[in-house]
């Protein structure tokens, strides 16, 4: 057994101390298991097991961007503890601004018993992705001693390594006209969301979005002016969505907004929202002051909800294209919730 001397942990609350920790051939294989994991839930699973090894009886690890997404991702040490993973997602969506990266030892702990565990700790990164680790041991040990053990030093190199990966990952997922989300990622949220509140037995609305003649704009204007009045809309659409909402554009002038945790009454209220958003912006091209034109620009949206409307990923956006189509057929410039027994009688999949 060898010392390490570059082994640093990076600690989730400053002014803990960072001792060397022994590097062993097992260590070493925990690490690279950890650091190759292709996603989150590979990462987690891999840090269950060994949390198992040392007597840690649950292990729950939120991670989420700062300012962009909320929560995003949460995974239970055991499947009979989603109605426990719902809560702790709940409680930290509504006390994530006062649970901050620089909490003491007594906020930590106090917020982790209230959830139902024995401790807590907060891992950082340097692009305001942040995690949240949960624990309870099963007796063997204090409730703090995980996060001395080689495994806590382990994940924590491995979650911020995974940050930075997420990073490189985001950079291959904007649209670099519009600085939103692409269809790449779409197509991959999607999936994830949909599975999401399959899971946790929640609605997700999904809104897709396209501007009435755009096609003339183009013709009009040119296609250096379409591309500004695309930046707008996708401008007008952030500043109009929740923190949870992601926006994204499928391509040409379709957008597309996926709503977390929305039912169909609610998404009828946000999809207005995001139309007015566009509507009644008083978008000019051009200076106002020297005279520039204003265009009226108008957006229709169609919307579909799981699982009130489709039961899968694909369904729901063929759902919520089919109520574009009707909203455009009724004259634009409205949102259409979608209705299946039309759809079905009218349209095959």
């Amino acid at each position: 057994m060898s010392e390490h001397p570059d082994r640093r942990r990076l600690g989730a609350v400053e002014g803990r101390p960072r001792p060397h920790l022994p590097m062993t051939t097992d260590d070493r294989k925990r690490l690279c298991a950890m650091l190759n994991a292709d996603s989150l839930d590979d990462l987690v699973r891999v840090a269950c097991r060994e949390a198992d090894e040392i007597g840690i009886d649950r292990l729950f690890i939120v991670g989420w961007y700062a300012q962009q997404l909320g929560p995003w991702a949460i995974f239970p040490h055991s499947s009979t503890d989603r109605v426990l993973s719902s809560a702790v997602e709940q409680k930290l969506n509504l006390g994530r601004n006062h649970i901050a990266a620089d909490a003491t030892e007594d906020i930590l702990l106090s917020e982790a018993a209230a959830l139902g565990f024995d401790g807590m700790a907060i891992v950082t990164s340097q692009r305001s992705l942040v995690f949240h680790v949960f624990w309870s041991t099963n007796g063997s040990q204090s409730p703090s001693g995980f996060r001395e053990s080689v495994v806590w030093a382990d994940l924590e190199v491995a979650l911020c390594n995974f940050a930075r990966l997420e990073q490189i990952r985001e950079l291959s997922h904007i649209d670099t006209l519009t600085n939103v989300f692409n269809r790449r990622y779409f197509n991959h949220r999607l999936s994830e969301e949909v599975a999401r509140a399959a899971r946790f037995s929640r609605p997700l609305a999904l809104a897709i979005c396209d501007l009435d003649r755009f096609k003339a704009l183009n013709d009009t204007h040119g296609h250096q002016a379409g591309d500004v009045i695309l930046r707008y809309i996708a401008q007008a659409l952030r500043r109009s969505v929740r923190a949870i909402d992601i926006v994204c554009r499928l391509g040409g002038d379709e957008f597309a907004v996926l709503m977390p945790d929305t039912d169909a009454e609610e998404c009828g209220l946000l999809s207005e929202r995001l139309r007015q958003s566009v509507a009644s912006g008083g978008f000019t091209l051009g200076r106002r002051e020297s005279g520039g034109e204003t265009v009226d620009l108008r957006l229709s949206l169609g919307v579909a909800v799981f699982p009130r409307h489709a039961d899968r990923a694909e369904r729901l956006l063929w759902c919520a294209d089919m109520a574009l189509l009707e909203a455009k057929r009724s004259g634009g410039n409205s949102f259409v919730i979608c209705n299946p027994s039309k759809i079905q009688r009218g349209t095959a999949l």
